[in-house]
Parts: structure tokens; C-alpha cells; sequence
């Protein structure tokens, strides 16, 4: 289920597969804030085809929006009502099939570290590409360093500090491969 303040006014959620092919999943052109629920699927939609979900979100910051508490003020993130914001929330279940269980108690029996070596691997790999992702959308000048002055002012203001480790208004790779692997507890 979508969620934005006041300013929100359209959602889109895509589902893409590894084949490159996508699908809309959720489409809400008139999003309204004092209007929210939950969304529940009419049939589950099975993840194991899915490689990742995607959402593009619309704001209206005019004058012509009446629900807009300042239409001249700078947005920012936050989670008061006059500040904006964009998440997604999702309700997932496991199906229950014995013969899926029954798969997942062997494996796990026959090498119970196996999952755990697995999660790592792939969080390794995702803080890898997060952070190689991050510096090719925002290093404006190529050295893979990124500036204070070349992150938006919303990254300036709630974020850079907390990754800049060493204080020196730079980020470096590892600080933001550093910082992905916290915000994922590890």
C-alpha cells in the first residue's frame, strides 16, 4: 500500500522479472492522504518470478493543490504532514505447503549453515551495488569520490553525516558500502 503526505497525488508499483519483462502491479492515479487502506490482491502474486518491485510516485507542491499546507516552502523528507515522503508497505505470506516445508527442514538439516553463508553473500554483493549505483548516479566529476556538493540537499541535510564516518565531507565506497550493511544490521 502506497503512503505520501499531502502533496502525494499518484502511485505506481511495477514488478519486473529477470527476463526484463514488467508489470504494473498497482496503479493509483488519484492518490489522496486522508484516503488510505490497505490494497490486497484479488489472486497472490507469486514472488519466485519477480527480481525486484519498483514504484514511481507523483507530488503536487502548486498552489492548485488545496491540500498543499505551502506551496512556496522547499520539501523535504520527513514524517510530519507538511513535510513528504514515499514508502511502500507490504503484506507477505509463505504458502502453506507441507511438501515446501518438508524441503526447507532437509536442507537446512543437511548443512544448517548454508542459508546463513548464502544471506551474507548476497548482502556483501547488494551493499556492493548500492554503493557502485550511488556513485555512478551522483559523481558529477568521475573520480568515484562523492562531494558534499554533489548529493542533493536532501541527502546534505539527513544523511551525509551519518556517512561520512571520518568527517571530511567526502564519501568514499567503502563508507557507503559501510552504511548499507548497518542499515541492514550487520
Amino acid at each position: 500500500s502506497p503512503h505520501m503526505h499531502l502533496r502525494g497525488k499518484a502511485f505506481q508499483l511495477r514488478s519486473y522479472t529477470s527476463r526484463g519483462e514488467s508489470k504494473i502491479l498497482l496503479d493509483v492515479p488519484r492518490y489522496d492522504f486522508n484516503w488510505q487502506h490497505t490494497y490486497e490482491f484479488e489472486e497472490p502474486v507469486p514472488f519466485s518470478s519477480i527480481d525486484r518491485l519498483e514504484f514511481d510516485v507523483v507530488f503536487d507542491n502548486s498552489e492548485g493543490n488545496p491540500s498543499n499546507p505551502d506551496p512556496e516552502q522547499f520539501v523535504m523528507w520527513g514524517d510530519q504532514t507538511w513535510e513528504e515522503m514515499a514508502v511502500a508497505f507490504f503484506e507477505i505470506a509463505t504458502p502453506r505447503n507441507s511438501e515446501m516445508k518438508r524441503d526447507r527442514t532437509v536442507r537446512s538439516r543437511q548443512n544448517p549453515s548454508v542459508d546463513i553463508q548464502s544471506a551474507a553473500a548476497v548482502t556483501d554483493d547488494a551493499a556492493s551495488k548500492w554503493a557502485d549505483n550511488y556513485i555512478r548516479r551522483f559523481d558529477r566529476d568521475r573520480n568515484g569520490i562523492l562531494e558534499k556538493s554533489e548529493v542533493s540537499e536532501l541527502v546534505r541535510v539527513y544523511s551525509f553525516h551519518l556517512i561520512d564516518q571520518n568527517g571530511d565531507e567526502r564519501l568514499t565506497r567503502d563508507e557507503l558500502v559501510r552504511s548499507f550493511e548497518a542499515r541492514r544490521g550487520r
